[in-house]
């Protein structure tokens, strides 16, 4: 069985300066001091915001942000964890009109497999950045393009990252393949291209009729994966003929790729309508 979901989502939202001064923002911040603040666990940081607390299960920041501007406030949360009256309300204090013109600045998509891959399989064939990490049960967690970037893939084993975290122990398979898309786009406006367009899962260990060279190649791309194969295969020639006999031979799953382009759009769809209809009610 293959899931989806929206595993963190950050927004970005328009209000009064924190320090100007004027009678519109002070009455502003004094409510959310009063409506939030005194629900929430509260800290200053030095940090990209000046002050960041926690609401529920929504981490808010505001005040003189990295660029200098302290007219935002951001939004972090798990859409699949947090209640959605939670959000309203945050949202609701705002305004209705922040919430139009909010920027999406951080998107993660996750693809949850209940059935043993092989990580070292993925491949995406414009990340030049890939690492591995590997323990007990061999592969563990691959990532596909820097942390700054932005769109980086990671691949890894959710049953080690519960043991390690939660000190869960999952029964059977789960491995997933998540996107950290931070690409900013407006919450009512068009959407990014899919983030696991380039990306390919192959069968490196179904393949026949290869010479030593060819066999060099799977054998290292067992280990570590497609892209550290080519990282470190010189002749630019062979790279092509190596891959290509590679991804003839992909094995029949459903891709990132095609379950994000079948659910993601239907899954923000439902959190933007109820967002915005919870918001209206709310407000009128």
């Amino acid at each position: 069985m293959v899931k989806a979901s929206i595993d963190k989502m950050s927004i970005i939202f328009d209000c009064p300066s924190f320090s100007s001064g004027g009678k519109f923002a002070v009455k502003f911040w004094e409510s959310f001091r009063k409506c939030i603040l005194n629900r929430s666990s509260y800290e200053r940081t030095d940090m990209f915001y000046k002050y960041n607390a926690t609401y529920n299960d929504i981490f808010i920041s505001w005040g003189m942000n990295e660029h200098g501007v302290d007219d935002k406030m951001r939004l972090e949360f798990n859409p699949s964890k947090t209640k959605v009256f939670d959000i309203i309300s945050v949202i609701v204090f705002i305004g209705q009109n922040s919430l139009l013109s909010a920027r999406v600045t951080r998107l993660d998509f996750a693809v949850d497999y209940d059935f043993e891959l092989s990580a070292v399989s993925f491949y995406d064939k414009f990340k030049r950045k890939c690492q591995i990490i590997c323990g007990d049960t061999g592969v563990q967690t691959i990532y596909l393009g820097a942390k700054s970037s932005d769109v980086q893939i990671r691949i890894y084993d959710k049953r080690v990252q519960l043991k390690e975290e939660f000190n869960t122990v999952h029964d059977g398979s789960w491995w997933r393949v998540e996107s950290q898309d931070q690409r900013p786009f407006s919450l009512f406006g068009e959407l990014n291209k899919n983030p696991f367009q380039n990306l390919f899962y192959v069968d490196i260990f179904d393949i026949e009729g290869l010479d030593d060279f060819e066999m060099l190649f799977v054998t290292v791309a067992a280990k570590l994966g497609v892209n550290g194969a080519l990282s470190i295969v010189r002749d630019r020639n062979n790279r092509q003929v190596k891959l290509a006999r590679v991804l003839s031979r992909r094995i029949q799953i459903e891709t990132p790729e095609e379950v994000y382009r079948k659910n993601f759009e239907p899954l923000i769809t439902k959190l933007k309508e109820k967002l915005n209809d919870g918001s209206i009610c709310k407000l009128h």
